[in-house]
C-alpha cells in the first residue's frame, strides 16, 4: 500500500514493512495486521484493486519467482459501492487461503476518484 497511507494510525503504520529494499514503494502487512488495515480502509471508502505477496527475509521483503498475488477486475458499467464489496471479499478470500508464515501482503487501493479514472481509461 503506497497510496493513502495517512488513513492508518502510527502505531499501524509502524507494524508494517517497507517493500524498497525490492523497488516497490509502500508498505506490506502481515496476516494479524490486516484486520485492522482492512477495517481503515473499509471506513474510508478505499477499494482494493488487489496485491502482492511477499515474503520476509532477515535482510528484507522478498517476491517469488512465481509472483503470488491477487486482483479484483472492474466490471462493465460497476458502480464503486459494489466494486469495494467485491473487493474486500475478494482480498479476504485469497489471504484465507493462502495465510503463509512469514509473508506481507501489499496492496494497491484507490479511492472513489481513482477508481473513475481507471474506468475511464478502461472504456477508451
Amino acid at each position: 500500500m503506497d497510496n493513502h497511507l495517512e488513513i492508518l494510525p502510527n502505531w499501524l503504520l509502524e507494524m508494517g514493512y517497507s517493500a524498497t529494499n525490492i523497488g516497490l514503494s509502500g508498505i506490506g502487512f502481515d496476516y494479524k495486521c490486516l484486520p485492522s488495515v482492512l477495517k481503515c480502509l473499509s471506513r474510508n471508502n478505499i477499494a482494493i484493486l488487489g496485491g502482492d505477496v511477499l515474503y520476509i527475509e532477515y535482510d528484507g521483503l522478498r517476491m517469488n519467482e512465481g509472483a503470488e498475488n491477487w486482483y479484483t477486475d472492474i466490471l462493465h458499467e460497476e458502480q464503486y459501492s459494489v466494486f469495494i464489496k467485491r473487493s474486500f471479499i475478494n482480498t479476504i478470500k485469497y489471504v484465507r487461503q493462502n495465510k503463509y508464515r512469514n509473508v506481507v501482503y501489499i496492496m494497491t487501493v484507490v479511492n472513489e476518484k481513482e477508481f473513475d479514472n481507471l474506468y475511464k481509461v478502461m472504456e477508451k
